[in-house]
C-alpha cells in the first residue's frame, strides 16, 4: 500500500516536470516563430521598398535621355510622364506604391527615402506669406490642423522643429529669403502624410534687361521699394526710349518730338549692381514739365546707396531738363561707385526760372559722397 503510494507521488511529480518542459518549449517555439514572422515581414516590406525605387530609377534614367534628346522636354512634360507611370509628385517628392522618396529634379537622380507613408485627409495644412517692406525676405506661416500628433514637419527638405500643439494647431514660422515654390510635407506618429506647396514670386531677384519696357519694369520695381542690395541688374541689349521719336542734329544734339516719352527718373534708393554689359540707351529724354517733376531730381538714377554700382553703361542720343540736381547716370551717388560709364547726352535748363532756382547739373552724376 505505501509503496503504491511513493510509485503514484513519483509519477506525479515526473509529470509536473514533463508538463513545465512542454510548456516551456511551447514558448520557445512560438517566439521563435513570431521573430521569423518579423523577419518576414521586415523583408517583405524591404522587397516593396526596392521594387518601389527601382521603378522610379528606371523612371529617371528615362528622363536622362528625354532631356538630352527630346527637344519639347519641360518640367511639364516630366510631371506628365511621371503621372502616367502611375506615381505622383509635389516638389521634389514623388509617391511610388506606398513609399515616398525625394528627388533631384535637375539631376535627375534619388536623393534619399522617406520610407512607407500613407496620405492621411485628416490632416489639414492651411499657409501664408507675408513679405518684407523691402522685398528681401518672406515670413512663411504654416497652420497644421490634426486631432492626433504629428512626428515631422519639412519644409523644402529640411526639418523643422515640431512647435507645441495650441488648441489643436501645430503653427510653424520660417524666413525664407529666395523665390521658389516651398514644399511642406507632414507626417504624424503613424507615417500619415500630407504635403502643401506655397509660392514665392515677389521677392527681389537678379535681373535682366532686354527691352525698353524691361528697363521700365525694373524703374517701378526700385520705385516700390526694392533696393536690389546684394542683386545685380544686366543689360543685355542696346535699348532705345524713344525710338523713331527724335532727330540728330549737325552739332551731335538731339531733338526730341511733341510724342516722345519722358523718363520718369527711379526715385528710391538703388543699392545693387547695375551692369551696362557694354551696352548702351539710347533716347533718353527728361521733361520734367510734361512728367510733372518741376525741379526735382533728374536722370536715370536719381539716388544710388549703400555700396550700390552702376558700370560699364552708355547712354547716348538723349536730353534732359535740369533738376534740382541732375546727372545722366544718377543725380546723386552715395558711398557707391560709377565706373567705366559714359555719356553725350545734352542737359538744358527748361527755362530761366529753373536756372534761377539754381539746378545743379553735371555730366555722369552730380553729387558725390
Amino acid at each position: 500500500m505505501n509503496k503504491n503510494r511513493g510509485i503514484t507521488i513519483i509519477s506525479l511529480i515526473v509529470t509536473v516536470i514533463v508538463l513545465i518542459i512542454l510548456t516551456g518549449v511551447a514558448i520557445v517555439s512560438l517566439k521563435g516563430e513570431n521573430q521569423l514572422f518579423g523577419k518576414a515581414s521586415t523583408a517583405t516590406e524591404k522587397t516593396q521598398e526596392q521594387v518601389a525605387k527601382e521603378k522610379l530609377e528606371n523612371f529617371l534614367l528615362n528622363m536622362k535621355l528625354e532631356k538630352q534628346t527630346n527637344p519639347d522636354y519641360t518640367e511639364d512634360f516630366f510631371i506628365n510622364e511621371l503621372t502616367s507611370n502611375g506615381m505622383a509628385i509635389t516638389e521634389d517628392k514623388v509617391y511610388v506604391n506606398d513609399w515616398l522618396f525625394v528627388i533631384d529634379q535637375e539631376m535627375l537622380q534619388i536623393k534619399t527615402s522617406m520610407g512607407k507613408v500613407k496620405l492621411n485627409e485628416a490632416i489639414k495644412v492651411a499657409s501664408n506669406k507675408t513679405i518684407s517692406h523691402d522685398f528681401t525676405t518672406a515670413m512663411l506661416q504654416v497652420d497644421i490642423s490634426y486631432e492626433g500628433e504629428i512626428a515631422e514637419i519639412e519644409i523644402q527638405g529640411q526639418k523643422e522643429e515640431v512647435p507645441v500643439k495650441q488648441e489643436g494647431k501645430y503653427v510653424l514660422q520660417k524666413e525664407v529669403k529666395q523665390n521658389a515654390n516651398y514644399s511642406v510635407f507632414v507626417k504624424d506618429k503613424e507615417n500619415g502624410y500630407q504635403m502643401q506647396t506655397i509660392s514665392i514670386t515677389e521677392l527681389t531677384d537678379n535681373m535682366e534687361i532686354r527691352t525698353a519696357e524691361d528697363l521700365k519694369t525694373f524703374r517701378n520695381k526700385v520705385n516700390e521699394g526694392r533696393n536690389f542690395k546684394g542683386k545685380k541688374v544686366t543689360l543685355v541689349n542696346d535699348i532705345n526710349l524713344n525710338e523713331g521719336k527724335y532727330t540728330k542734329n549737325q552739332d551731335g544734339s538731339v531733338s526730341f518730338q511733341a510724342n516722345a516719352e519722358s523718363w520718369e527718373p527711379i526715385q528710391k534708393e538703388f543699392c545693387g549692381t547695375f551692369s551696362g554689359n557694354g551696352k548702351t540707351i539710347y533716347g533718353l529724354y527728361c521733361n520734367n514739365e510734361a512728367t510733372n517733376l518741376d525741379l526735382v531730381d533728374q536722370g536715370i538714377f536719381t539716388k544710388v546707396t549703400n555700396q550700390g554700382r552702376i558700370e560699364n553703361l552708355k547712354v547716348k542720343e538723349g536730353l534732359i531738363y535740369a533738376g534740382s540736381y541732375t546727372g545722366v547716370i544718377s543725380a546723386r551717388l552715395i558711398d557707391s561707385t560709377l565706373f567705366g560709364c559714359y555719356t553725350d547726352v545734352s542737359i538744358k535748363y527748361k527755362n530761366e526760372t529753373d536756372k534761377r532756382h539754381g539746378c545743379a547739373i553735371a555730366g555722369l552724376c552730380r553729387y558725390s559722397e
